[in-house]
């Protein structure tokens, strides 16, 4: 809603960025002053917010069921009356197919339900946008290949990072138009990659404020004091209680229920304190007879009567493993109502034969790999919770003891790979285990752009 107020910034910027990405653009104007540029930006309305919006975030390890949880509950608000924004910073979403219902980049209605909404963050193309926002208006001015080369240094995962960070940053800050929400509910990404989002507005508006002169992924720094404000106002949300809750996901096992009480932590550190435990899949034996199974819903109980102790004191909700895809909206409002999932499994549990079909074993396919072949590099990759790791962990360790020399590795924030390394007791000689981790690599990469950046200047201008 618009009180008839535009929000405006001024931004400190070098005179050679004017001409070139701002010179005839009809919403910006120039300023001199004592030899100093800025440039004035009409950013259009501002939408005030007349009553407060509830946040609900939805983390937790790959494949533990945070889409199907944020959906129901999705569901299940707006069923009761409430207009709700559901959002996906997932780059591997599928809100798509659990809602049955088209959901792209733009805010879209969802089928069959009037006051519920849904949205992909998609962070990949929020990184071309940004890129084409920035080379379009040097068209006609700059070569071919000078704008090539723009483009080549706004390809890295800083430039990918923030621009999907200021798509998030803005459901948040209530700057989205159209619809008022009573409820913006986010499906997120597997753990770490949501850790570093919920990061990113603290980290942006101290380095605005650590950084005015200097220079970012995305241009100068002074391009960022524009959303200084919004990462502020983020920030506050996100901490405040009343508006901001937090359900860490959790299936009943051992590396599930770990993830779940790092995340806890560093929401914690992170001032992010309103938080809830969902357990989901619990399994519970069908036939009494069957041995596997009682065995199955043993060991499910075992850890569920073994959570870390940080996550004791937080309100515990179970629930369980279904024999039926839950996608549509029938089968999401059954996650909170028992009845309908009795009367939906007895519809969709058919007697089925045994299958005799029997597959190769990873062995086998290690065998493959290096047969003629004395080097190489071996990706694993697919949706979360599939078993990336524990088949990356399991070829890695065959390798090695076949004598090879094998480095295995992750780039997962998350880092799972040692909680499967722990489980095998004595390792391979010939394997290492390392990890790449990103905030490391990060404050690396910080130190050598401040240190190129710092050569031939002293030190009372370095600082």
């Amino acid at each position: 809603m618009s009180n008839g107020c535009l929000e405006r910034s001024v931004l400190t910027v070098p005179k050679a960025w004017l001409g070139a990405l701002y010179g005839g653009a009809g919403d910006v104007s120039i300023h001199e002053k004592g030899g100093h540029y800025s440039i004035e930006i009409n950013k259009g309305p501002k939408m005030m917010t007349d009553k407060k919006t509830a946040y609900l975030f939805f983390t937790g390890k790959g494949g533990v069921g945070k889409t199907s949880l944020a959906c129901a509950t999705a569901v299940a608000m707006a069923d009761a009356g409430k207009v709700v924004l559901l959002v996906s910073t997932d780059p591997a979403s599928n809100l798509k197919d659990v809602l049955e219902s088209e959901v792209n980049e733009h805010i879209t209605q969802t089928k069959g339900i009037a006051g519920l909404f849904a949205v992909n963050i998609n962070p990949e193309d929020a990184a071309e946008a940004y890129r084409t926002r920035v080379t379009q208006p040097l068209e006609g001015i700059a070569s071919k290949e000078a704008i090539k080369k723009i483009r080549e240094d706004l390809s890295g995962a800083c430039t990918t990072e923030i621009a999907s960070f200021d798509e998030f940053s803005r459901f948040v800050s209530g700057e989205t138009e159209g619809t008022k929400f009573d409820v913006i509910i986010f499906d997120t990404a597997p753990t770490g990659h949501t850790l570093r989002l919920l990061e990113l507005p603290a980290a942006w508006s101290s380095f605005t404020e650590e950084n005015p002169d200097g220079a970012s992924c995305l241009g100068p720094t002074a391009a960022l004091k524009s959303g200084k404000e919004r990462y502020h106002t983020v920030v506050d949300r996100l901490r405040d209680a009343s508006l901001t809750s937090f359900y860490i996901v959790a299936r009943a096992d051992k590396a599930s229920l770990k993830e779940a009480s790092r995340t806890s932590n560093e929401l914690n550190e992170l001032g992010m304190r309103h938080q809830l435990l969902y357990i989901n899949g619990v399994f519970k034996a069908m036939d009494r007879n069957d041995l596997l199974a009682q065995k199955m819903e043993v060991m499910g109980n075992e850890q569920l009567h073994a959570i870390p102790d940080n996550l004791k004191s937080l309100p515990l909700k179970t629930f369980p493993l279904l024999p039926y895809n839950v996608l549509g909206i029938e089968k999401l409002r059954s996650l909170f109502n028992s009845e309908l999932q009795k009367s939906i499994s007895e519809q969709n549990v058919l007697p089925s034969e045994t299958s005799r079909q029997v597959l190769d074993g990873i062995d086998q396919l290690v065998d493959e790999l290096c047969q003629n072949q004395q080097n190489g590099l071996i990706m694993t990759m697919g949706k979360g919770g599939v078993g990336k790791t524990i088949a990356a962990s399991a070829i890695a360790v065959l390798l090695a003891k076949k004598g090879f020399e094998v480095l295995l590795t992750t780039t997962d924030p998350a880092a799972h790979i040692q909680d499967f390394m722990e489980q095998l007791g004595e390792l391979p000689a010939t394997l290492t285990v390392e990890r790449i981790d990103p905030k490391v690599e990060t404050q690396r990469y910080t130190e050598k752009i401040v240190e190129h950046k710092g050569q031939g200047q002293s030190e009372e201008a370095k600082n």
